[in-house]
């Protein structure tokens, strides 16, 4: 993995293991989402590409990072006395127990970037629709300058 990658996963890492940080990135995601779907919100095609192959990229980096979630969600081996399996148990129970466990938190990440993805994919149509309609209502104007 290059430098940049290296960088890229430890931003990814940083995020969706901070149940705060994916709220909040899953808030912006789905305000972009319902502005996009008003037509509220629109963007170039170039931006958009931009935008969609950095979600395509992180979206990579998180399913890398994926493979790894079955080994957390395993007992850790830390012995068969009683006060080793409680512990083991709480370990467990904070990856995968509630709405704050890393579990969840990693696939709300995912549902995060799957609507920036669809905000975007709407934004653009909308441009186009923007670029369109400007063309119709501009465009026996801009034939009159030419004249």
């Amino acid at each position: 993995m290059t430098a940049a990658g290296d960088a890229g996963n430890n931003f990814l890492m940083s995020v969706f293991t901070d149940e705060e940080k994916v709220e909040e990135f899953a808030g912006g995601a789905q305000k972009l989402l319902a502005e996009a779907k008003n037509g509220d919100w629109a963007i170039s095609e170039a931006g958009g590409q931009a935008f969609i192959e950095a979600l395509e990229q992180a979206k990579q980096d998180l399913t890398e990072a994926a493979k790894q979630l079955p080994n957390l969600l395993r007992s850790p081996e830390l012995g068969n006395d009683p006060y080793a399996r409680e512990v083991a148990g709480h370990v467990l129970a904070s990856l995968d127990s509630d709405d704050q466990s890393l579990a969840l938190t990693f696939k709300n990440f995912q549902i995060s970037l799957n609507d920036m993805h669809e905000a975007i994919k709407i934004a653009r149509s909308n441009y186009d629709a923007a670029d369109d309609e400007s063309k119709q209502s501009l465009g026996p104007f801009l034939k009159s300058l030419e004249s």
